[in-house]
């Protein structure tokens, strides 16, 4: 039996009025979308994840979910019903049992109610996900008080046994029957029985920028804290005499000095402190457990790779950075010039926001090894956020 997570993903989203579409903007520095398709992955009875999106917004879409596995995305149609249609379509190879369908506006879908509408697909082809109405509601026109207890509101998931959602979709395009704004109103327009979920008021749906808000709030509830520290430490190579001309790499910046460290890969003290910082933090152990130096693979590696790789850890897991320290600790090669580089490097390398990233530059008083120009070291601290729930 196969159940897969349709998420309709291909709106502009124009109600925000912001640069990007609202699928893409970021939430504690993580895509919308992402937040939703990640829940949906982590379920243990969702199979496959398809994302349907406009066709202009391959690269945001690419970018926002990075290192997930998903099946291959679907352009959309001009409208949701249309985007549903295309994607029921795009799924149909993969012959599903049951489909999920799920605007990506609502980032804050849990496991709990996917169980519960995958549930009552036992007894029902079509589930709604419906709340119920908390306010007082009152007719445009006349004022009129209408009795809420009659009326709920519809949000996603909704669910469907996956042929007969389908062949309504195509039933109502060959008829030019459009205009319906979510799936089950479809069911309804041709006189399905439909069963009902209790959502909940989280499970909003992202329309303006006060949702934005809101939903931060709510983000950081269900996140945990975590705080990781590294440390490195490189010698010079002892018969270096020194010569100009000669670069190390601090932080993936080429920084001028005489020295030449001794290294595995490219010696970059200041990425394996953050490496070893970010896999503290997610509980992974240490640099040297994940790249050994008796592995030839990462001789004179360029340390950036590593960390992006360790980085890619984090996003699988639906982490995200709230910011990083670093320290470097050395007598010579002097970094008063290349400290703002260095910042400038880890916030491109990461995508995160300049005030978010810091580097500091140490010297030890002319004590110990470091003292004695032996070599040079660096420390890191980070703070993560981890979700509760899905991991």
């Amino acid at each position: 039996m196969t159940n897969i997570a349709l998420i309709l993903a291909a709106g502009n989203g124009t109600r925000m009025n912001c640069t990007v579409p609202k699928q893409y903007i970021r939430i504690r520095n993580v895509p919308l979308l992402r937040y939703s398709v990640l829940t949906f992955l982590a379920h243990p009875d969702i199979d496959h994840v398809q994302v349907v999106i406009d066709e202009n917004h391959v690269a945001s879409y690419t970018s926002a979910l990075d290192g997930l596995q998903v099946l291959p995305y679907v352009c959309g149609g001009k409208d949701r019903q249309n985007s549903a249609r295309l994607g029921l379509m795009g799924i149909e190879k993969y012959k599903p049992i049951k489909v999920l369908i799920h605007d990506a506006a609502r980032p804050l879908v849990d496991l709990q109610l996917i169980s519960k509408v995958l549930n009552q697909l036992r007894d029902f082809c079509a589930v709604d996900t419906v709340v119920e109405v908390a306010d007082t509601m009152k007719l445009k026109e006349k004022l009129h008080v209408v009795n809420r207890d009659d009326y709920y509101l519809s949000q996603t998931p909704q669910g469907f046994h996956y042929p007969v959602i389908l062949d309504l979709h195509q039933n109502a395009f060959s008829n030019c029957i459009e205009s319906f704004t979510d799936d089950i109103s479809l069911c309804i327009k041709y006189g399905m029985d439909v069963g009902t979920v209790l959502g909940n008021h989280t499970n909003m749906k992202v329309t303006n920028v006060k949702d934005v808000r809101y939903i931060e709030a709510l983000v950081d509830a269900k996140y945990i804290n975590r705080v990781g520290h590294g440390f490195d430490i490189h010698k010079f190579a002892e018969n270096d005499q020194g010569h100009d001309g000669n670069v190390i790499m601090l932080c993936n910046v080429e920084v001028p000095c005489r020295r030449s460290v001794v290294a595995h890969s490219d010696g970059d003290v200041g990425l394996h402190a953050l490496i070893d910082s970010l896999l503290g933090a997610m509980g992974l152990g240490d640099i040297g457990t994940l790249f050994p130096d008796t592995n030839e693979k990462y001789k004179g590696a360029d340390s950036s790779l590593l960390l992006l790789e360790v980085y890619q850890l984090l996003k699988q897991k639906g982490g995200y950075v709230n910011n990083i320290d670093i320290t470097i600790i050395t007598e010579s090669p002097k970094l008063i010039n290349y400290k703002h580089l260095m910042t400038q490097r880890i916030v491109e390398l990461l995508n995160l926001e300049p005030g978010q990233v810091n580097v500091k530059a140490k010297t030890s008083e002319t004590l110990g090894c470091i003292g004695r120009e032996e070599g040079l070291a660096a420390t890191a601290v980070c703070s993560i956020m981890l979700p509760q729930e899905v991991f």
